[in-house]
């Protein structure tokens, strides 16, 4: 017998109270990954839940790329979703990558932060970290930094 993991009681979990608080976007992408992921098998081991969630994460990766009208949306569901790859650090525990972001504030200092070069900013701390930072933890952090 199969035995879901973790991330996927959380997932459902997480779908529940983003309906609650009537969170539509939060709601509609946790629940869509949730049908993708028990499609083939209801209660499918952890390995193919996080195959299932990088796979997905891949495809918005794709569409964000694409820079289309949906890029916002989508860049908010990659958020959403990446929050449950096992691989990353916890963007709740900012102390495992916020010294790294730091780090690359200071070495970059000439370069100046604005709304427009957070992403290299996110990009240079994903390569430094090797794609384990939280983007989304990453650039709500760097955005304070920024004055406006």
């Amino acid at each position: 017998m199969k035995m879901s993991g973790d991330t996927l009681d959380k997932l459902r979990s997480d779908h529940l109270i983003a309906r609650k608080e009537h969170n539509t976007i939060e709601s509609s992408v946790l629940g869509i990954l949730i049908s993708e992921l028990t499609r083939e098998t209801k209660d499918p081991t952890e390995d193919q839940v996080q195959k299932g969630i990088k796979k997905f994460l891949k495809n918005l990766k794709i569409c964000i790329a694409a820079d289309s009208d949906l890029v916002n949306i989508l860049k908010h569901e990659y958020a959403v979703v990446s929050r449950y790859e096992t691989n990353q650090l916890s963007e709740g525990d900012d102390s495992e990558w916020q010294p790294i972001v730091n780090q690359i504030l200071e070495q970059n200092a000439d370069k100046e932060l604005t709304a427009k070069s957070v992403g290299w900013f996110v990009g240079q701390t994903m390569k430094a970290t090797g794609g384990k930072a939280n983007p989304a933890g990453v650039k709500s952090y760097l955005e304070g930094f920024i004055d406006e």
